[in-house]
Order: structure tokens, then sequence, then C-alpha cells
């Protein structure tokens, strides 16, 4: 949130979202449980946050890599991060009730 404060509103690109978040310790973007980095959802990569709809179920980071989400947690649940950012858990059944590919509101006048 706060780097698209600072970026006209945009969320860091896909291609170098660790280095443009500008972390204080690389730690934080690598999963507690397995050390493998988060995934950033490449559907909003760059895109505007504030015409995001319904970003509570927006996922913008997830445990996993580009072939699918990471279910290694207790009960195996995955972990993500939200557009609105937000942070739970989900059960692999929830998935498919997350928004992976978010629709857009228009561009105001």
């Amino acid at each position: 949130m706060l780097y698209a404060a600072d970026n006209d509103d945009l969320f860091p690109l896909y291609e170098n979202f660790g280095e443009a978040l500008q972390v204080s310790s690389e730690a934080v973007l690598l999963c507690p449980l397995t050390q493998e980095p988060f995934e950033m959802n490449d559907w909003v990569a760059g895109k505007p946050q504030g015409r995001i709809e319904n970003p509570g179920n927006v996922v913008l980071f997830f445990a996993g890599n580009k072939e699918g989400v990471f279910f290694r947690y207790t009960s195996q649940r995955a972990a993500a991060a939200f557009a609105d950012g937000s942070a739970r858990f989900f059960k692999e059944r929830e998935a498919n009730e997350l928004t992976w590919e978010p629709t857009f509101a228009p561009k105001k006048p």
C-alpha cells in the first residue's frame, strides 16, 4: 500500500517487485515456514490500487510460485496478502472464491 501511495497509485511491476518494495530485509519476502519467496499475482502488477474492485478479496502476494499455491501451513492452508493490505490463511477449497484476475473500475474523468 505504501508503494502504491508513492508511485501514482500503482502496484509494483511483477519483474522487480522485490527490489521495488525496498524492504528492510529480504527475509520479509520469504515464507517463514519454507524460506521460499512469496509470489506476486501478476494480474495485479503495475495496476492502479485505487481502481481494484473488492480489494479485500484480490490476491496480491501468496505462498507459491507460477505453477500454483503452496498449501503447507497448519491444516493444509496457504498464506496470501490482499490488495486492501490484509493477510490471511485459506484452504484449497477456498482458493476459487478468491479473486486472482481482478476487475478494475473505470478511470474517473
